[in-house]
């Protein structure tokens, strides 16, 4: 959309330095014409259900899904504040059946794919650490009731030991 704008202003700006006689052609090409299709397909995004959203949601919605994953339409709402998990999950689909379709569509998705690949490791990382808590914890289950702690007493010239307190009793 920013770039049918960004083109008709140009075209525009063209016809009017055109038109007083301020346009120097050896100074400048003739930008590309702003033509009846490209204000039909101006109108025809207008027109769609996503003419709400704005560059900037656009934007969280991409960071959201760095964060996320594209398909965590619960966690993007919540980031992004201004769309229902409904729209996210619309939004999501059709990004992604039309991504290729952006300038730098094969851009975003090789930066939304790493970042996918980086927190699969993370949790690949939690699960391999929590089940090798769980294995110490069940292997040492007893360990705090089993410590015997030597210390001096006060006052006098012999060791003592004491046993930790039952965990349950604290």
């Amino acid at each position: 959309m920013d770039l049918l704008d960004e083109k008709e202003n140009i075209w525009k700006d063209f016809l009017k330095r055109k038109e007083d006689n301020t346009f120097n052609e050896e100074e400048y090409d003739e930008p590309e014409q702003f033509t009846i299709e490209d204000e039909n397909y101006r109108n025809k995004l207008l027109n769609n259900k996503y003419s709400k959203w704005t560059k900037k949601d656009f934007t969280k919605f991409l960071r959201a899904s760095e964060i996320y994953g594209l398909n965590d339409f619960q966690n993007i709402s919540k980031f992004m504040r201004t769309k229902n998990p409904e729209e996210v999950e619309d939004y999501s689909q059709t990004f992604q059946k039309r991504i290729d379709d952006l300038p730098n569509g094969q851009r975003i998705m090789t930066r939304l794919n790493r970042f996918e690949s980086e927190k699969n490791k993370i949790i690949e990382y939690q699960e391999i650490l929590e089940t090798y808590f769980i294995e110490l914890t069940d292997k040492y289950e007893d360990i705090y009731t089993n410590i015997n702690i030597p210390y001096k007493m006060k006052g006098k010239g012999t060791q003592a030991s004491h046993n930790a307190p039952d965990p349950n009793d604290l």
